[in-house]
């Protein structure tokens, strides 16, 4: 059986996460940490032509991620990107990123978001997360994004993928109510059909 840490946070790379379960006590390498970046990349790589240009709004782990797909990771709309791809960018992200993601979607770049999740958990308590960013670029343009994280199926098709598993069994935690509210039917249909 193959053991892998599935993660929705798109800001640390796989590396960043495997070392931070490895203090914790958990033996764990990069190869067994798939992110949400990982499977917007997919996603996204899937839809557009190998180099192209993707806007970022969000970390590192989102460019690496991008990267390891052959595309290349852009910070202005006008740098002529045929995607916008969202990831959480930390709480230090500023408000002129989501301009850029909404200056290239008013221009019919399609949107693609590594997750949803209202928010996420700090040392000091709950804070937003990717989802109420995403929030904030669908208020402002009325659009809506291709999303990629748990428990939607291009998470369960990058895991797959990337452990080679046939038969996979997924154990969740770190649900929020909100998230659960929203995403307990989409769970229960896409963990029936993981591809």
């Amino acid at each position: 059986m193959r053991l892998a840490y599935v993660t929705n946070n798109a800001l640390r790379t796989p590396d960043a996460v495997a070392g931070h379960l490895t203090e914790l006590g958990i033996p764990t390498g990069a190869d067994d940490v798939i992110t949400s970046a990982q499977a917007v990349a997919r996603l996204i790589s899937e839809q557009v032509p190998a180099g192209s240009r993707v806007l970022v709004i969000g970390g590192e782990g989102l460019r690496v991620a991008l990267r390891e797909r052959g595309l290349e990771p852009v910070d202005s709309a006008d740098d002529e990107p045929v995607a916008v791809a969202q990831g959480y960018g930390g709480p230090d992200l500023v408000w002129s990123r989501f301009a850029e993601a909404c200056y290239a979607i008013a221009r019919g770049v399609p949107w693609f978001a590594s997750n949803t999740d209202l928010t996420i958990p700090s040392a000091r308590g709950i804070a937003p997360g990717n989802g109420a960013a995403v929030e904030v670029v669908r208020i402002a343009t009325g659009a809506e994004p291709q999303v990629a994280g748990k428990p939607l199926p291009p998470m369960h098709k990058e895991t797959i993928l990337r452990t080679g598993a046939e038969r996979p069994l997924v154990v969740g935690t770190g649900w929020t109510r909100t998230s659960r509210e929203r995403s307990t039917a989409r769970w229960i249909r896409c963990s029936s059909s993981p591809a």
